[in-house]
């Protein structure tokens, strides 16, 4: 939770709009429907918070959360393994080896009846105790943090490979953004749960303090990818 439920909701509307921006005024490439996505995705989990906070709905609300940050790594890795032109991600198989571990996860916490164990709103976070997030699992607490940090070492890894061989100044501003407001976003709240472990189970609530970067960085990465296409032309 944005420290309150107002707040929250108003970087939902905000992300939304962003991402409404993004895909209406960009269409020159695929790119922006993959960002614009992305944001809306981050937005709707926003939007997850505020309702669990304001309608006290914590199992319906909470597990609707889980699920929509679950999407992150996946939808984030395809986008970066399509722009960088990996055949990979094209590929049936190759989606459904990106996907597959999100839908595994997704499918746990509508299937478990008792998936969210608790919750609570406080005066800046939300806390949330789920099956992946509760201290009574650890193989698959660390099935879910390899899945999450896996994927997002390997959006580094190609991001930073990028950098290092493309020529294009536009290219590399484009990878560059990406890459550093990946790492803005997902550092900090690491941080902070390797300093102060007992905001463990608010590391979703914590996470989306840092998540409006992303949509700011993406308008910047959607633009010099635009810029990019129009000096071809």
């Amino acid at each position: 939770m944005c420290f309150t439920p107002k707040i929250s909701l108003g970087t939902a509307i905000f992300e939304f709009l962003v991402a409404g921006f993004i895909y209406l005024r960009y269409q020159k490439s695929y790119v922006p429907r993959f960002v614009a996505l992305f944001i809306f995705i981050l937005g709707f989990y926003q939007f997850t918070e505020f309702m669990m906070c304001y309608t006290g709905n914590v199992n319906l609300w909470g597990k609707m959360g889980f699920i929509t940050y679950t999407f992150l790594p996946a939808v984030g890795l395809h986008l970066i393994l399509s722009y960088t032109k990996k055949d990979f991600s094209q590929k049936i198989l190759g989606r459904i080896i990106i996907y597959l571990p999100m839908i595994i996860f997704i499918a746990i916490a509508i299937l478990e009846k008792n998936f969210i164990i608790n919750g609570s709103c406080g005066l800046f976070f939300v806390s949330i105790k789920n099956y992946f997030h509760s201290g009574q699992n650890p193989m698959a607490e660390l099935a879910y943090f390899l899945y999450y940090f896996g994927y997002i070492g390997i959006i580094c890894f190609y991001l930073a490979y990028g950098i290092n061989k493309e020529r294009n100044k536009h290219q590399i501003l484009i990878y560059l953004t990406i890459l550093i407001t990946t790492l803005l976003a997902i550092l900090p709240p690491a941080i902070l749960l390797f300093i102060f472990p007992a905001i463990s189970y608010e590391f979703p609530s914590v996470y989306c303090q840092f998540a409006v970067l992303y949509a700011i960085f993406a308008i910047l990465g959607v633009y010099w990818d635009d810029k990019k296409l129009d000096d071809k032309i």
